[in-house]
């Protein structure tokens, strides 16, 4: 793909139709193009604007030379911001193990894993992370869901704190239920959502992993 080309057109139609987000990130990484944070925000904005996954996958491939920096620089914005949605957005389509173990090395730790069936898609293998605690406040939280046949994200989760409703919570045991804070989702093939309250439940048959 003709990365400038596509940028360039992307950055006209989305003037035109009065998407103002596309149209400024895809005009910045025009200007800067090697710029991570630029890719990202661009990625990101097309999320959150709707784009498919089909029409998602050409600028993954085009802009993921190195998935590996492209998930520690995400997640590195998301250490250091409550509502950075086009860092958590930019997520999907890359690895989850890959996700899983940038976090984990970020210091993260896992609370439980599931796993959700899906009426017409592999089951959902979804883990919860943290990566400190105060007592029964967990913070930050960070869920991450692939698809259990291609491993890849579909379903990415943050959010500032979790409140959990168990009395004598201890790191190791199951949550049970909670308030989640500034929470933010996103998902594919389409789904965005930016909470400042949320309700959390873990079912009590999910173990931590």
């Amino acid at each position: 793909m003709d990365i400038k080309k596509r940028l360039s057109q992307l950055e006209q139609k989305a003037q035109a139709e009065g998407q103002f987000a596309v149209s400024a990130t895809a005009f910045q990484l025009l200007a800067q193009p090697n710029s991570l944070d630029n890719q990202i925000n661009l990625i990101g904005a097309l999320h959150e604007l709707g784009t498919l996954p089909n029409s998602l996958a050409p600028f993954w491939k085009a802009l993921r030379n190195d998935e590996a920096a492209w998930i520690a620089r995400c997640l590195a914005r998301l250490l250091s911001a409550d509502a950075d949605y086009w860092a958590l957005a930019a997520l999907l389509g890359c690895g989850g193990q890959a996700v899983l173990a940038r976090a984990k090395s970020l210091g993260f730790t896992p609370l439980a894993t599931q796993r959700h069936q899906r009426y017409d898609k592999p089951d959902l293998q979804l883990q919860t992370l943290f990566l400190g605690h105060t007592g029964r406040v967990l913070h930050p939280l960070l869920e991450v869901g692939h698809d259990s046949k291609t491993e890849a994200v579909v379903d990415i989760a943050r959010a500032r704190s979790l409140i959990l409703h168990n009395q004598h919570w201890q790191p190791g045991q199951v949550a049970g239920a909670g308030s989640l804070s500034c929470f933010m989702r996103a998902t594919l093939p389409h789904g965005a959502w930016r909470l400042r309250t949320a309700e959390f439940q873990l079912d009590a048959n999910q173990q931590p992993t």
